[in-house]
């Protein structure tokens, strides 16, 4: 749930960018893997033993003398145990989320458009723009696209609706100098949701409890980044296509929704991208 929408959104481009987004009236989005830095969505990594750190703290202040002595064997002092437990449970996160095999495929392959928000109190930027931007999509002649941001929003709905997805979402993304306030203030809703399914989970081991999870895990990774970006204001459109286990579990319970088409190209190295509609 978006708390405010900013006032515009915008894409810079070069030419090319220009006359396909206008002639075919779509966006594109990238593979998470094939994003100018492939390892963005992996930032979260470092701030998510915090959000699990208080999970791990109400467990271990209801262990039995037994259990805490098998801890205490392991780490030597519950304060260690402390510090490595989330940092394990994230790691496990992060690899059944973003990694998978070939015969485990990832949870979530989220393909990801940006756009960038204007600081209207700098008027350099406001009138010009942002020289990185330029620099980075104005070689050979730059453009700047500006939408409507409750328009897009209204197509990226649609968008949902009409392909099978497992999550399509926007927002503002989160720059890691951000305090614990402000990533609180910004992802309440997906921080408590992780809390309280891990607790859930672990103390009464019911793996039920995980099933919307990763879902939230994937609206907090996909919208933190770097705080070297931060002058970019970035804003993000995440569409994630349905994995194939969780298809073929709909299928066998008589639900389908047409398969989103995932494109190869070609920038710098191959990669994979998903078209958006800008059409209603």
């Amino acid at each position: 749930m978006l708390k405010s929408l900013p006032d515009g959104l915008y894409h810079y481009t070069g030419i090319e960018g220009l006359k396909g987004i206008v002639e075919s009236q779509t966006l594109w989005a990238t593979h998470f893997k094939y994003l100018n830095d492939a390892e963005e969505i992996m930032h979260f990594r470092d701030r998510l033993p915090d959000i699990l750190c208080p999970v791990f703290k109400n467990l271990f202040s209801g262990l039995t003398p037994q259990q805490k002595q098998l801890l205490l064997d392991e780490y030597r002092s519950i304060d260690i145990a402390l510090k490595e437990e989330p940092k394990k449970l994230a790691t496990i996160m992060y690899n059944v989320t973003f990694g998978g095999t070939r015969n485990n495929p990832p949870i979530a392959e989220p393909h990801i458009t940006s756009f960038c928000t204007i600081d209207k109190t700098n008027a350099r930027i406001a009138n010009h723009g942002l020289l990185s931007q330029w620099r980075g999509y104005g070689a050979q002649g730059g453009y700047v696209i500006i939408f409507d941001t409750e328009g897009l929003i209204e197509l990226l709905h649609e968008e949902g609706k009409k392909w099978d997805y497992s999550a399509v979402f926007a927002g503002d993304v989160v720059y890691s100098s951000a305090t614990d306030e402000e990533m609180r203030d910004e992802f309440c809703t997906h921080i408590n949701a992780i809390q309280k399914n891990w607790e859930q989970t672990l103390r009464k081991l019911d793996p039920t409890a995980l099933e919307d999870t990763y879902k939230h895990f994937v609206s907090c990774a996909c919208r933190y980044k770097h705080w070297g970006f931060a002058e970019e204001r970035e804003f993000r459109i995440v569409v994630a296509p349905t994995s194939p286990k969780i298809v073929e579990i709909a299928k066998k319970e008589g639900r389908t929704t047409p398969k989103k088409p995932i494109s190869s190209f070609l920038r710098n190295r191959t990669g994979f991208r998903i078209s958006i509609s800008l059409r209603a």
